[in-house]
């Protein structure tokens, strides 16, 4: 029996780590579903915000990653003729794209097969939170104008469209109106193997991590300003790219003038590999992100056994009952201050109580996560018939 291949354009993927949770999700598909279905990957020959290419990347053969091949490509070279290439020489049955607003690895090749009527291949495009309401509010009437030229048009019906809950499903309805075949597949989680050690082990109550993209949608400030009005003991150490120096110029300014400068600490980056070693040595995971679709590295903080303090724009409702975390309005500072404060008075019992109930949770989404979910997908995909009629 012929192995179905995805060809999958995604703009950053391994070794690089700097792109965030797209990467983390099309790498652990492949890893659970690799030895089922043949995925080819094109992505950039660099990682994000990078001025130099992968050592030893040579763009113009495929190598094996994990259980993917891959091509790295330059961006100055990612242009139609690059990509009908590499899918005539792949010949998928199914081309995944990986953003909905990324020119050089959505946009040029998918609109090529839309306007060229190359409906023998099935697109599938999965947003990545990038329809959330949080993610619209940056950038907003470029992202708001594009939308609105493509609701016009008949694209959104001739594209199978992937969400990971069925939050996304609501934001890729309302966002492209004209939308239909959404599905939903929830994100795969990384497998992380959760020490009894590292759980049992004395952490520094007080002291608590944002590891994440430096960027406005991430919302970095709004950490600085909360921990400014909690108690003086509170302590923030700050991992990530810095994507937008800008906005980290303005979250130095914050800290300065609300006299939080020996409180907050940039430590640099972290490669994905080393994100649960590093967040087990804190108590707090603070990540008050304007809106995820999932939220990887929330995952990751539950397995390490931090309480996680978070913004309802992060789909993890468990948080609040669970007792291992919570999520508080960006809008309200006070909101956040008070599960700092509440945070200070915690024993060492109730901290070990929050550890376990953290890595339980870990534990049941790592167990649920199921692969029935992305076949079913594949398989109605390729089942329907995509009519040449819609486009007259």
């Amino acid at each position: 029996m012929t192995r179905l291949r995805i060809l999958v354009f995604i703009h950053h993927y391994l070794p690089g780590f700097r792109g965030g949770g797209p990467a983390v999700s099309v790498s652990n598909l492949v890893d659970r579903l690799g030895d089922q279905i043949d995925f080819w990957i094109v992505t950039s020959d660099r990682d994000f915000g990078a001025s130099k290419r992968y050592a030893g990347v040579d763009p113009n053969s495929w190598v094996s990653v994990g259980r993917a091949s891959v091509r790295y490509v330059r961006d100055s070279s990612m242009n139609v003729r690059t990509a009908v290439r590499i899918i005539a020489t792949v010949k998928p049955q199914i081309i995944y794209f990986n953003s909905l607003f990324d020119t050089r690895s959505t946009l040029i090749p998918m609109m090529y097969l839309l306007t060229k009527r190359c409906y023998r291949y099935r697109i599938v495009l999965a947003p990545r939170g990038e329809l959330h309401p949080g993610a619209l509010r940056v950038k907003s009437w470029r992202k708001r104008l594009f939308l609105l030229v493509l609701q016009l048009s008949k694209v959104p019906r001739l594209i199978n469209w992937h969400a990971t809950n069925r939050n996304e499903h609501l934001h890729i309805v309302r966002g492209v109106a004209s939308a239909s075949h959404v599905h939903i597949a929830p994100n795969i989680p990384s497998r992380v193997m959760i020490s009894s050690d590292s759980l049992s082990k004395h952490r520094p109550e007080l002291r608590a991590v944002f590891l994440s993209r430096i960027s406005r949608k991430k919302n970095l400030r709004f950490a600085i300003e909360v921990l400014a009005r909690a108690q003086p003991d509170w302590e923030l150490d700050v991992y990530g790219p810095i994507e937008d120096q800008a906005y980290w110029d303005e979250c130095l300014s914050c800290a300065a003038r609300l006299g939080v400068t020996d409180r907050v600490r940039y430590l640099g980056e972290v490669q994905h590999a080393d994100v649960h070693s590093v967040l087990s040595v804190y108590s707090t995971f603070f990540f008050p992100s304007l809106g995820e679709n999932y939220g990887h590295v929330v995952y990751e903080a539950l397995s390490a056994g931090c309480f996680v303090l978070t913004s309802v724009g992060v789909p993890w409702p468990q948080l609040d009952t669970m007792r291992c975390g919570a999520r508080v309005s960006v809008d309200r500072l006070d909101e956040a201050v008070a599960v700092l404060l509440r945070l200070s008075e915690y024993s060492r019992a109730e901290w070990q109580s929050v550890r376990s109930a953290a890595s339980r949770l870990g534990g049941t989404e790592n167990a649920k996560s199921s692969m029935s979910e992305y076949r079913a997908i594949w398989n109605q995909v390729l089942q329907r018939a995509t009519r040449l009629s819609s486009w007259n």
